[in-house]
């Protein structure tokens, strides 16, 4: 009897999606870890690293907010901002509940100077619209500083985004949809993100031209062939290899699970 001889060289845990191809371990591709917010929609990735974060301290002396020399004033007592390394250009997000620009999204703007380990100034531009009918900064606001992953320089439209953290929405993956600003991508649909989960992002989504499905739990699948045919294949047994150059699994009428892609 013949069998199936397989001479994988790479392969790639994954979950059914209708808005992307399989992605390709070997292709470009980066992590990080997102830090929605309060009142961020669900199709919205921050991704930065978090330096620092806490809460604006009650006027004393310079108050809180005024504009200074074309800078926010920011100050907290007790805080260790040139020892956490804060620089300018880094992100500042008010994470107080609630408090959200006219497009529902944080309000944001990026350290303009570090005055002491206690106080900064921050800028009310670019990601703070001069418009914002929520005040940048107030007595009181919590906020949060992080490293850019500066997303401008790194992601395209249509780059495969994949939720890589434990739980229900493990391995849900969909596109960039739009480059909102360094900090923030637009995907295209929910794949579960919130704060503190881990994402991968993979930079050539074109790349997969086909490879085979191990199947390890029974159903069917719904795929594109490398060829461009959406094919529905019923019953898929569990613990098989499929014999079919695949580019993409569709969620909808997939009920197989536990599927690997191999190259």
């Amino acid at each position: 009897m013949a069998y199936l001889k397989l001479q994988a060289m790479t392969a790639l845990e994954i979950a059914p999606s209708d808005d992307c191809l399989i992605p390709v371990p070997t292709s470009p591709h980066f992590s990080g870890t997102g830090i929605v917010g309060t009142g961020v929609p669900v199709t919205q990735l921050v991704g930065d690293t978090f330096i620092a974060g806490g809460t604006a301290s009650a006027s004393s002396g310079s108050i809180q907010g005024v504009n200074i020399n074309a800078g926010i004033y920011l100050n907290e007592a007790g805080q260790t901002f040139q020892t956490d390394g804060v620089q300018p250009g880094d992100i500042f997000m008010n994470t107080t509940a609630g408090k959200v620009d006219a497009q529902n999204n944080p309000v944001e703007s990026k350290v303009k100077f570090v005055i002491s380990e206690t106080e900064l100034t921050i800028e009310a531009e670019p990601f703070a619209p001069l418009t914002n009918p929520a005040p940048l900064l107030a007595p009181g606001d919590t906020y949060r500083l992080y490293k850019a992953n500066n997303f401008e320089d790194k992601v395209s439209e249509g780059d495969i985004v994949v939720n890589t953290t434990a739980g229900a929405n493990y391995l849900a993956s969909t596109t960039v949809n739009r480059i909102a600003d360094k900090a923030t991508l637009r995907l295209t649909n929910n794949i579960g993100l919130t704060v503190g989960d881990t994402y991968t992002i993979y930079t050539e989504p074109s790349a997969n031209i086909g490879c085979l499905l191990y199947v390890g739990g029974t159903g069917d699948i719904t795929c594109v062939t490398a060829s461009g045919q959406t094919v529905l294949y019923t019953a898929v047994p569990q613990g098989i290899w499929m014999p079919v150059q695949v580019k993409q699994v569709l969620a909808t009428g997939t009920t197989a699970t536990l599927l690997v892609a191999n190259w």
